[in-house]
């Protein structure tokens, strides 16, 4: 129920269990709770959807979705009907409408323009209810299913939460929204760890420390930067979210030197820059890379339109060329019974 993710009462006395910036944390909630709607699926909270603009448009994770319209909560209890108009193909974020809203009911949330700073605090709006969390890193990649594009994502660590934490909100103590965890990503640090599901670390983590009254859970979010796009997207009139590409599919060297182009699309950003098939990429944007997880990352961080140094060596001669990004529209219709 609802009453357990944004009951003001319930999130008071879960915020005052720990002792690190109560004030501010509350604060947050109370600004954030009100645009906040608990997904239902046989009755159960299933994820949490975001208000992100005053027409009714809530943004979501896919996995906390059952159909294409779901029954939400609203933190004054309201009921309210949403119906998914997309799912973004790259980051499974889906956008839903409200059936019959009021204007004005409540205010949209805000994105973060940046990642939150190393141990910084923050609050996950879970399925379960409000939870403390800290910020670790954004420097991680992970494979986003089922596109298997390589995304950004950030770590962060929650309490110790009794149920999955896959559709979880998470906020600054700004009340700024800093990520969206998803129960389909995997997840690995840049230096070349294995991957790990996020449902196989949720709820089987935890370090032995206290942070709050339970230990903690390592979870992966698509930080701000990629939820800030996706959000202006949704809000645009196509309420679709664009996604940097400049039209290459690439793999390993072999050699541990570089990125090698397997293929260029006609007429793409990379083509008309003079990049080919059988070119190795040394750096992209003044970075080394030897990997192309790494360069996948790089690429999915770029803003559309930016120009892009790339250094590519062909055969024995090494070459710099500006390539401009470009927009991958590529959404994808919900298509679950």
């Amino acid at each position: 129920m609802l009453s357990s993710a944004v009951n003001l009462v319930a999130a008071a006395a879960l915020l005052s269990s720990s002792q690190q910036g109560q004030p501010a944390l509350q604060a947050a909630w109370r600004g954030v709770a009100p645009s906040l709607a608990s997904l239902q699926s046989g009755g159960m909270p299933a994820g949490v959807a975001a208000l992100i603009d005053d027409s009714g448009l809530f943004i979501a994770h896919s996995s906390g979705l059952a159909s294409n319209q779901v029954i939400a909560t609203l933190s004054d209890n309201t009921i309210v009907t949403l119906t998914v108009q997309y799912v973004d193909q790259h980051t499974q974020l889906a956008l839903l409408r409200a059936n019959h809203w009021r204007m004005g009911v409540v205010k949209p949330i805000s994105v973060a323009g940046r990642s939150p700073s190393k141990g910084a605090i923050l609050l996950a709006a879970t399925p379960s209810g409000p939870h403390l969390g800290e910020f670790v890193s954004d420097n991680r990649v992970g494979v986003m299913k089922p596109s298997l594009r390589y995304i950004p994502l950030s770590e962060v660590r929650l309490e110790t939460i009794d149920q999955r934490v896959g559709g979880s909100m998470v906020f600054d103590v700004g009340g700024n929204l800093v990520g969206i965890l998803g129960a389909t990503l995997a997840a690995k640090e840049t230096g070349g760890s294995a991957a790990s599901s996020l449902d196989d670390l949720a709820n089987q983590f935890n370090n032995g420390s206290t942070f709050g009254p339970r230990g903690l859970t390592v979870a992966y979010a698509i930080g701000p930067e990629v939820v800030g796009r996706v959000v202006k997207g949704f809000r645009s009139p196509q309420h679709r979210a664009e996604h940097p590409t400049i039209g290459i599919f690439f793999k390993a060297s072999g050699t541990g030197r570089g990125v090698l182009v397997d293929s260029v699309l006609s007429q793409s950003a990379a083509a008309i820059a003079g990049i080919k098939p059988g070119d190795l990429i040394l750096e992209f944007g003044g970075q080394t890379v030897n990997d192309p997880i790494i360069l996948a990352s790089l690429l999915f961080r770029q803003e559309i339109g930016k120009l892009v140094t790339v250094r590519v060596q062909r055969g024995n001669e090494i070459s710099t060329v500006d390539v401009r990004i470009a927009s991958d529209q590529a959404p994808l219709y919900l298509s679950k019974s």
